[in-house]
């Protein structure tokens, strides 16, 4: 699939964008609502996205919304003929009723908006595995990113809980004799001498774990840290027994 095909194909509701902006036009109030959940870069459509800055630039002056003004300041802009003209403002005016729930569209441009920024994320860890741009330790260590598209679930009320597997060796670096140690990407190796090195080993390993728990509890997703020498029945027993304890 081409980069261009996949772009088409990105999740988005063509139906809901225009159910929104009508519903503005036809209500000015309706504005405001829509503003709590959506900016104009949650819009798919180019031209809605104009479409919804021209409305904000026009509420910001206390200028009323409706064709007239909307279609004076895309002249004024240059952006008339790019967003389809006349005619497609009086279409976004069709078959929307009075009464339209401009919330219940505007969380479904929304959540495509989000699902296409989890597929963004994802293309740009996987085009950056795909060309060897980084080595394996610098795609998984971004917690932004794994965060980002953990987020999505949460956005949609589901329970989220990272169980983050590693091994003691790890984290603890329990080597007491001269050891060689080997980059598993490049094939270097490296002689090393754990005690002069195992202080600040430590030290980074814990600073990671505690970012990824930082950023993690941020955004209301549970962190729990089990090693390789725990079976997962056992770690989410635990787990959960704990969860209780604590109401």
């Amino acid at each position: 699939m081409t980069q261009e095909t996949l772009s088409d194909a990105l999740p988005h509701s063509a139906e809901a964008e225009r159910s929104v902006l009508g519903a503005i036009l036809v209500d000015n109030q309706q504005f405001e609502r829509a503003r709590e959940i959506l900016t104009s870069r949650s819009f798919y459509a180019r031209r809605n996205q104009q479409v919804f800055e021209v409305l904000q630039k026009l509420v910001d002056a206390g200028t009323a919304l409706d064709v007239v003004t909307v279609k004076a300041e895309l002249e004024r802009e240059g952006l008339l003929e790019e967003i389809g003209g006349p005619a497609y403002l009086a279409e976004l005016l069709e078959g929307v009723p009075r009464s339209v729930n401009v919330e219940h569209y505007a969380r479904i441009v929304k959540e495509k908006d989000m699902l296409r920024e989890l597929i963004r994320c994802t293309q740009g860890i996987l085009a950056s595995a795909l060309e060897a741009r980084d080595t394996t330790d610098q795609l998984l260590d971004d917690a932004e990113k794994v965060v980002r598209g953990l987020k999505l679930f949460r956005h949609r009320k589901h329970e989220v809980i990272v169980f983050h597997v590693l091994d003691p060796f790890e984290v603890n670096f329990p080597f007491e004799n001269e050891v060689i140690l080997k980059d598993m990407e490049t094939g270097e190796e490296v002689p090393a001498v754990p005690w002069d090195i195992r202080r600040e080993y430590r030290s980074q390993v814990a600073s990671w774990i505690s970012r990824y728990r930082s950023v993690l509890r941020q955004s209301g997703i549970d962190y729990v840290p089990i090693n390789t020498e725990t079976t997962f029945d056992v770690a989410l027993f635990s787990y959960l027994e704990k969860r209780q304890r604590m109401g």
